[in-house]
């Protein structure tokens, strides 16, 4: 990951992933003692699939940038999350 940046406030949680030159671009969240699961991926700008639609929405306008946004900071969507991006 890199350029990863977040923003928390108490009634939402953004994260915004910046990634030089890829296509395809991936969210994942791994939970407490859980394997990954797939969020959200984005083939391309104006390109995204949500795989868990409930509590997250995910846009990509520019290349460099795929935003996942929480739509409330709540206690089951604690976890670790993950961007990854392939070329």
């Amino acid at each position: 990951m890199q350029g990863l940046n977040s923003d928390f406030s108490d009634s939402k949680a953004s994260y915004v992933t910046r990634t030089w030159d890829m296509t395809v671009m991936y969210w994942y969240r791994q939970d407490s003692g859980s394997g990954l699961q797939l969020i959200s991926f984005s083939l391309n700008i104006g390109f995204t699939e949500t795989e868990v639609p409930y509590g997250y929405s995910a846009s990509r306008t520019e290349k460099s940038f795929f935003l996942l946004t929480l739509k409330s900071t709540i206690i089951n969507q604690t976890s670790a999350y993950f961007c990854a991006s392939t070329a």
